[in-house]
């Protein structure tokens, strides 16, 4: 009884040795999410002078692209072109990007989206007076989502927004974008495309352990 005991012991302890091993080796990339490289506009306004030429990134997303403004009459990001695929989520008012929060699903609900920049901007100037979203801190995101209007990808762009109490002293800056390759999936907020990690802490003492027990058999 002693014997078969701990041979059925060491049986567990083999097994639970080599599903850590499995797992430790297992991919964990997000294969689907494509990383948009926001490198060119980066930086404090993504680098545009006040008052100076917009940005225009022609493939920011497949078949469509995204204007950048900062001047006194908008200041924000927005479709390329009215009509446009590429939208953004707003709060149904002028100047009011949604603020998503971290790990968030962007996904076709909740949804009101626009393609205009009046509605998609940080700040606009128009009807008489300006209107300006409320701050984005450290941590913020903008989703949107390009398509032919039927069936839609989902994305994020990571950004800060700061109204200084004037276009001019007021500031942005873009972080980062992604988006969900497959239509119709929603997108966690903040998910990247990464490279298959290394097997963790765990994994890797299940690996020596099961090497440690063939051994003693030996």
């Amino acid at each position: 009884m002693t014997r078969s005991l701990a041979s059925r012991r060491q049986q567990l302890v083999r097994g639970v040795a080599l599903l850590g091993c499995t797992l430790a080796a297992a991919p964990m990339a997000r294969g689907a999410i494509v990383n948009i490289d926001v490198s060119t506009f980066d930086g404090v306004n993504a680098g545009i002078t006040y008052d100076a030429d917009a940005r225009f990134i022609d493939y920011f997303v497949p078949g469509a692209g995204l204007m950048i403004f900062f001047d006194s009459d908008y200041i924000g990001l927005a479709a390329l072109s009215d009509g446009s695929t590429l939208q953004f989520a707003v709060n149904s008012s002028i100047a009011t990007p949604r603020n998503f929060a971290s790990g968030t699903d962007i996904s076709a609900w909740p949804g009101d989206w626009s393609e205009f920049f009046r509605d998609t901007a940080f700040y606009y100037a128009g009807i008489g007076q300006g209107y300006d979203s409320s701050n984005f801190d450290p941590g913020s995101f903008m989703g949107f989502r390009f398509g032919d209007g039927t069936d839609w990808n989902y994305g994020w762009i990571e950004v800060t927004w700061n109204w200084g109490g004037d276009p001019s002293s007021s500031t942005f800056q873009i972080i980062g974008a992604a988006y969900e390759s497959n239509i119709n999936t929603p997108i966690p907020v903040g998910a990247t495309a990464s490279a298959v990690p290394l097997p963790g802490a765990a994994g890797l003492a299940a690996c020596g352990l099961l090497g440690l027990s063939r051994r003693r058999r030996r």
